[in-house]
């Protein structure tokens, strides 16, 4: 039967893998944290133009704590997600963000007093188990290449450790700000506008700006880009109103995944591996331990 909230998900999922490969190719030779910037503010102003038919409210003492937790969440994850894969190889590092429903789960507990079965407990198990199998075995096709300085690899997945716990427990306190006021384009204005804010201070503190023009020469990118991370991050805001963080979270990233892998199969012509087929047939059961 169908369900309007794993709609919703399948959504949000689908709009970030295709707003990371808009903002891949959008910042191909451009530092990663300004292009950020940019995008945020224009998302902001999506969500602004979507809020003009709600009937704005003054957010009430309690929505003020988790606002504040969720731009600050936003920002250093964006800023140290950049940090951590300058550390250590790329393909070693984005695994670890496998972790989030872990993480998401223990917050939901934690902040909001969500609980979980046993079975959907072993299902985001198994996704999480199977999605950091396609990272190892990922990387071990990609062939091992020398590290050079294994210390500075090690404080890079250190670092991405972290950004998956930030990642995780936005959605928990986005969903603290929606309990207090469940106005989703207010939030989203409001959060969008300051998380640019955050970032464009970071920029201009450490240096390393990108003038809008060189975002402009690549407009559509830009523009897809924009769309995408405005409904990734709309379906996302009302999803988690109907169902725990910690079951958003791992179908989120094993639908990502399997995008990802679709997209570098057909599009980027990677090579096909039977044992990434295997893993993500794992994932699927897991998933169907999860909902069932």
């Amino acid at each position: 039967m169908f369900d309007p909230v794993y709609a919703g998900i399948a959504v949000s999922s689908l709009s970030w893998s295709f707003f990371d490969l808009s903002r891949k190719k959008l910042a191909a030779d451009l530092a990663p944290v300004p292009v950020v910037a940019w995008l945020t503010l224009f998302q902001g102003l999506v969500f602004l133009a979507l809020s003009i038919a709600d009937t704005w409210q003054v957010p009430v003492s309690q929505y003020w704590a988790p606002f504040v937790a969720s731009v600050a969440l936003n920002a250093f994850a964006n800023i140290w997600f950049v940090e951590s894969v300058t550390l250590a190889p790329f393909s070693l590092a984005i695994p670890i963000l496998s972790l989030t429903p872990v993480f998401s789960s223990i917050g939901g507990l934690m902040m909001l007093g969500e609980t979980l079965s046993i079975r959907q407990a072993l299902g985001i198990s198994i996704v999480v188990l199977a999605t950091l199998g396609i990272g190892y075995f990922g990387v071990r096709a990609e062939g091992s290449t020398e590290i050079r300085d294994a210390g500075r690899v090690r404080r890079g997945l250190m670092l991405m450790a972290i950004v998956a716990l930030l990642f995780a427990l936005t959605p928990v306190v986005d969903k603290m700000c929606l309990r207090a006021m469940p106005v989703l384009n207010e939030h989203g204005t409001l959060q969008c506008f300051a998380t640019a804010a955050c970032l464009f201070a970071w920029i201009a503190w450490r240096g390393g700006g990108v003038p809008f023009s060189r975002i402009q020469a690549r407009w559509v990118w830009f523009v897809a880009a924009i769309l995408f991370a405005s409904s990734a991050v709309y379906f996302q805001f009302w999803s988690i109103q109907f169902i725990s963080v910690g079951i958003f979270e791992a179908l989120k990233r094993s639908c990502g995944l399997v995008t990802a892998l679709l997209l570098g199969t057909f599009v980027f012509k990677e090579a096909f591996s039977w044992t990434k087929l295997v893993l993500v047939c794992v994932m699927g059961a897991g998933i169907f331990v999860l909902l069932t």
